[in-house]
């Protein structure tokens, strides 16, 4: 059952990716995962699309169904609901703040296309609703085609899928390129005195991103690897800016919804 909950949740978070990356979301052998998704398919669980030169899957409403029945038998199993929903009470105001920054960032006239996310000038999430106020996306960011950009139903294929950058082996479940890799370290960014207050803000969120992930990953190890990928798009924005909010990318933005996703995906919320 692990292995179906992973698969299937790893194409729920990244919304519409090929079998390299569903199964290098949490580790898993790509062989395996391939023979997998087939399953998922022929039970009505995954659909496979293509969109100019991608092709991937996305879960149908069969399986967004079937994923969150997962999700519930997993927190029921191991008992962690309370931990969860305390750490998404914590993740809230967080995420105001992150909407906040990562907007700024983007209305930078220095920014340019190579900085614009696939969430419109709100590229974090609403704390109430999960959502900015623009939510249409754009070629670049995975999401699934059912969907009008609500967590239960994933995001649509219209978007194209980013690069995999970092994934943990750690536990099998996060990112490959080591657990909190550069974790306190501040870049020498230079420039405008705006650009350096934005990223110490980012690298502010990143500390408290590695003690949200301290709290779940005891119960949940799934939850490993985001403050890695985070890090690892702070420090390489020290040389593109695409990172913190780009969509070609595993930027800082991407990292922080897929969060946002995981965490209401596993408490079963409903956005409005």
């Amino acid at each position: 059952m692990m292995s179906e909950l992973l698969v299937l949740h790893a194409v729920r978070l990244k919304g519409f990716a090929d079998t390299a990356a569903v199964a290098a979301r949490f580790g898993l052998e790509p062989a395996q995962t391939e023979e997998d998704l087939l399953d998922a398919e022929a039970y009505g669980l995954v659909s496979r699309s293509a969109f100019a030169d991608l092709t991937g899957w996305s879960l149908t409403e069969r399986g967004r169904k079937h994923n969150e029945a997962l999700l519930r038998a997993e927190l029921d199993s191991t008992g962690a609901r309370s931990v969860v929903a305390a750490v998404h009470e914590r993740f809230v105001p967080l995420n105001a703040e992150a909407s906040k920054v990562f907007t700024a960032w983007q209305l930078q006239p220095a920014r340019g296309a190579e900085t614009r996310t696939a969430h419109g000038s709100e590229t974090a999430h609403n704390p109430e609703t999960g959502h900015g106020p623009d939510t249409a996306h754009t070629p670049g960011t995975a999401h699934n085609p059912e969907s009008t950009h609500s967590p239960g139903n994933g995001h649509g294929p219209e978007t194209a899928h980013r690069h995999e950058t970092a994934h943990s082996p750690e536990h099998g479940h996060g990112p490959q390129n080591g657990p909190d890799a550069g974790a306190g370290r501040r870049p020498d960014v230079g420039g405008a005195p705006h650009v350096g207050e934005h990223l110490g803000a980012l690298y502010r969120l990143a500390d408290a991103l590695s003690s949200i992930e301290g709290a779940l990953t005891p119960h949940l190890a799934r939850f490993g690897g985001y403050h890695a990928r985070f890090t690892l798009g702070l420090r390489n924005a020290e040389r593109d800016p695409a990172w913190i909010t780009g969509i070609d990318v595993d930027s800082c933005h991407s990292v922080w919804f897929e969060l946002h996703e995981d965490l209401v995906a596993t408490l079963g919320i409903v956005r409005v």
